[in-house]
């Protein structure tokens, strides 16, 4: 008789656990998605600013660096170059 009792108790239990679950699995999902286009994003703008660069680096740049500076992707990693420091402002903040 005490079982008979529980069984209602432990549906809505499972029924809870199963809407937790599914609304996480949709953020998971919308999380995901927002993160396909903040990367995509990214990439869309070193590929500009890539552009820009290879513009506007002087042709008497270190080869190897303006290279690296144009292909690196990651403005941390430019400024670590000592010839960053010969690039004019504007294309430092590039």
């Amino acid at each position: 008789m005490a079982g008979a009792f529980l069984m209602p108790g432990c549906q809505e239990k499972a029924s809870h656990w199963q809407q937790e679950g599914d609304a996480l699995l949709a953020q998971n999902a919308a999380l995901n998605a927002k993160l396909k286009n903040l990367n995509s994003s990214v990439d869309s703008l070193w590929d500009t600013v890539s552009v820009q660069l290879d513009h506007a680096i002087p042709p008497e740049f270190p080869a190897v660096d303006r290279n690296i500076f144009i292909k690196a992707r990651n403005a941390g990693h430019i400024r670590m170059f000592m010839s960053y420091k010969q690039l004019d402002a504007s294309t430092q903040s590039r």
